[in-house]
């Protein structure tokens, strides 16, 4: 067994206080799950090309704010046009690619407006008070004049995903959204104001049916960890980070639970993965049993992963590293 070490961040919003990569991050690929900072195409793309790791390829979602000032339409199309980065840089856009034997699908994902249950009230909400429909044009007018668009583009990714996620696959299967895939990803767990459908969507009954690995997002500025049956659910944004006036002053942190070198082991195993008959079944057969991205041990820094792979317990004669993270 081998595993693909995933390098995870989002909301870096280098637009505000600009931010630079860590370097020496040991991984295989990184993720970057949206509102990198400015337009897609402008000030995001020279910062994705000056800090994409060498010799790592760097999977993209555009965020919302990665929109503003360009066309709902085709930014992703021109930001492709312009990238000098060739296939180190992969912007998703309902997508898939593979790299290392992991299976990569991604979008913004956008919303349904749906999860706080009042659809009427979410969107007047949305349209109240969110910048989105200002400032993100389509098809060349000077905004998108209304909620339709974005959720037609939720639609239009999320069929882009079934038919991803429905086709068989001999490995891992990492989801990669800005979005959030369900309300649990909330500040307080559960949609409980109407704006709260702007940020979140209501995908359970996708992620139980079809069971990918790890679903990696952003948009909620507070970093989670969680479970949807078997799929592990991971977001790791910097957030905003505001100086002040007075140089006496430290900036504001948002999320002071952002970690830059935050890396997760998936582990690529080629033997099939079983059903067990009971707890004790799994437990004496560790080497059929294998989850690729256990819950059991949390996520973890950088400087840490190395020595989890070699305190875990061995469970693989071929390449002992330890149970996937």
């Amino acid at each position: 067994m081998r595993n693909v070490r995933l390098w995870i961040q989002s909301d870096i919003h280098n637009d505000v206080v600009p931010y630079t990569l860590p370097r020496g991050v040991e991984a295989d690929v990184a993720i970057v799950a949206g509102d990198v900072g400015g337009r897609l195409s402008g000030q995001a793309r020279l910062w994705l090309e000056a800090n994409a790791p060498e010799g790592m390829p760097m999977l993209v979602v555009a965020g919302n704010h990665d929109f503003y000032g360009a066309s709902l339409d085709d930014e992703v199309d021109r930001v492709r046009r312009k990238t000098s980065m060739g296939d180190r840089i992969q912007v998703l856009d309902g997508y898939s690619t593979i790299i290392g034997g992991v299976r990569f699908v991604g979008a913004t994902l956008w919303t349904d407006v749906n999860s706080y249950g009042d659809g009427y009230t979410s969107q007047r909400d949305f349209m109240a008070y969110m910048t989105d429909w200002r400032a993100i044009r389509w098809q060349g007018r000077k905004h998108t004049r209304h909620i339709r668009n974005f959720i037609d583009a939720h639609h239009r990714q999320m069929r882009a995903f079934e038919s991803v996620l429905a086709t068989p696959f001999d490995g891992p299967t990492v989801v990669i959204t800005h979005h959030a895939p369900s309300a649990r990803s909330l500040e307080d767990g559960k949609a409980t104001k109407p704006l709260d459908a702007a940020y979140a969507s209501y995908l359970e009954d996708l992620i139980h049916k079809h069971e990918p690995d790890l679903w990696v997002h952003g948009h909620v500025h507070h970093n989670l960890d969680y479970m949807i049956g078997r799929t592990r659910v991971v977001c790791n944004p910097r957030g905003y980070v505001m100086r002040h006036q007075s140089p006496r002053s430290l900036p504001t942190i948002e999320n002071h639970a952002f970690n830059p070198g935050l890396v997760l082991d998936v582990a690529v195993d080629p033997r099939p993965r079983y059903e067990a008959a009971s707890v004790d079944h799994a437990s004496e057969h560790p080497d059929v049993f294998l989850s690729r991205v256990g819950p059991a041990i949390a996520s973890t820094p950088a400087d840490h992963a190395a020595w989890l792979r070699e305190a875990a317990e061995v469970h693989d004669e071929d390449e002992p590293k330890g149970p996937s993270v």
